[in-house]
């Protein structure tokens, strides 16, 4: 003998298997979105990375040392610390100057 078919009952499962349903295609479409992000991010990390270094070229060198030819060289004095343990100039002339100061 055939049950007789409750009507609420048979509404509940149908609303269960349609929102069962939907979870399923949400979650699927979440993972297509999650998906192009990745893609995306791995395409932007590859396109900021840097790929190559290219190697400097003479041809660069030489052409800033024609437009600046002192570059690269120090000038005498710069870099050392001011002594007080400095060996005083002889005068030009040769004669040795003194200054006498008395209060």
């Amino acid at each position: 003998m055939p049950q007789p078919i409750d009507v609420q009952t048979g509404l509940a499962q149908v609303t269960q298997a349609e929102r069962i349903q939907q979870i399923v295609d949400r979650v699927s479409l979440a993972a297509q979105q999650r998906t192009a992000a990745e893609t995306q991010e791995q395409r932007i990390a590859s396109e900021t990375e840097v790929q190559q270094t290219h190697a400097k070229t003479d041809d660069v060198d030489r052409d800033m040392r024609r437009h600046n030819p002192y570059m690269g060289r120090r000038r005498r004095g710069q870099g050392k610390e001011e002594t007080g343990d400095a060996k005083p100039r002889p005068a030009p002339d040769g004669e040795e100057h003194h200054l006498d100061v008395i209060i």
